[in-house]
């Protein structure tokens, strides 16, 4: 009796072991695989705070066209304002890093912020995708094997206007003006020299504080040129841009001399407010939400389904760099923990979004199309227009001869 009890112990031992062996893959096979964590840094507080949260929404926006998975892994975004100070962006960067254990980091809007991300993210290996910041630093002086920028680098969407301004429109005398603090500088300084470079000349330069509520001194200024200049070139940002174009009408130097600009001057979330003053102010931009490609009319129409305004150039840069994010994890079929293999297929991602093609140069800066525009009333409403695309411009650029 003894021996049929051990007989029949052995025996549903034995097939325990049996059938254990044959659902431990299966149940490994069907276990969940643990979300691929990427952190957001944005603003979301202040006067750009809009301007932040469409570069989240344009993010967003991608993730949920692969339904939030990639290779049968979740994407867990987690975002972060960073308050457009370095220090706020420096101290969620390492919660992100640090607590949250996210896997790459990606948008910043600010350029102080993204340098200070950058310093920190150099030395820990931790990729980072800048979305918009254009701090020209990060992929050149302080350029890191782990920083990638899908946005541009200083002034290297101006570049190509300069040869237009002084070629196309015949405007070979200019008054620059511009918000004087860094990026107002660094966006002078990628059209200047290459407007100098066609045979223009920069017959004054006129130079706000960042933050100017009364433009009248310094459109005075201007208006002592119009005799002398062809037109003026400006660059202000949300408020300032606001106010520089409404003042600039009402001081009658519209009817004297023509505006052109850098486009953060019109962008497509400024008009509404700037109205009919901004009429036919040509500028240099990436992103046009009007341009007629397959690409950005499917992105533009999928944007405004899901809330209901048109999609300015913030939303197209966090749309783009999850593009590109997703790109480089279908290559490595969502092993991100590879990274050394996750950042050679980001180096090799080339697509086409709304904006065009986009590729990386050697230092991981994005080759763009830049696109010269004018603002029209078009559909009852006021929009920028592009008038003519100009390839495969990057940090290095150099005219055509």
């Amino acid at each position: 009796m003894k021996r049929d009890r051990f007989a029949l112990f052995a025996m549903v031992t034995a097939s325990a072991f049996a059938l254990a062996a044959l659902a431990t893959p299966a149940a490994f096979a069907q276990a969940p695989k643990p979300p691929i964590k990427i952190g957001f840094i944005t603003v979301l507080t202040g006067g750009l705070a809009a301007a932040g949260k469409e570069m989240e929404e344009g993010f967003r926006l991608a993730l949920e066209e692969v339904r939030g998975e990639v290779a049968g892994r979740k994407v867990q975004l987690i975002v972060e304002d960073d308050e457009l100070k370095p220090d706020v962006g420096l101290t969620k960067t390492r919660k992100l890093v640090e607590n949250d254990r996210v896997h790459l980091l990606a948008g910043i809007l600010h350029s102080g912020v993204s340098l200070a991300v950058g310093s920190h993210v150099a030395t820990k290996g931790t990729p980072l995708i800048v979305t918009n910041a254009i701090a020209r630093a990060l992929t050149q002086e302080k350029r890191s094997p782990n920083i990638f920028r899908t946005s541009w680098a200083g002034g290297q969407a101006y570049f190509p206007f300069g040869p237009y301004v002084v070629g196309k429109l015949g405007y070979k005398r200019l008054v620059l003006s511009y918000a004087d603090y860094a990026a107002g500088q660094d966006m002078a300084g990628g059209f200047a020299p290459y407007f100098k470079a066609a045979g223009g000349e920069v017959v004054e330069t006129v130079a706000p504080p960042l933050g100017t509520a009364d433009f009248a001194p310094y459109l005075a200024k201007i208006l002592s040129r119009a005799g002398t200049a062809n037109a003026v070139w400006a660059w202000f940002p949300g408020a300032d841009a606001v106010r520089f174009v409404k003042q600039y009408v009402e001081f009658g130097l519209k009817e004297k001399i023509p505006l052109i600009a850098g486009g953060s001057l019109v962008e497509e979330l400024l008009l509404p407010a700037q109205g009919k003053a901004a009429l036919g102010i040509i500028s240099a931009d990436i992103y046009t939400p009007t341009w007629e490609s397959p690409e950005n009319r499917a992105f533009v129409a999928a944007f405004q389904k899901k809330h209901n305004i048109t999609p300015s150039r913030y939303a197209d840069q966090g749309y783009t760099g999850a593009r590109v994010i997703l790109e480089a994890l279908k290559a490595v079929n969502g092993q991100i923990e590879d990274v050394p293999r996750f950042l050679a297929a980001l180096r090799k991602v080339q697509l086409v979004t709304g904006r065009g093609p986009i590729r990386f140069d050697a230092h991981q800066q994005a080759i763009l199309n830049v696109q010269i525009r004018q603002v029209r009333e078009v559909a009852g409403g006021i929009h920028n227009v592009v008038l003519e695309v100009i390839p495969n411009v990057d940090q290095y650029w150099k005219a055509p001869r």
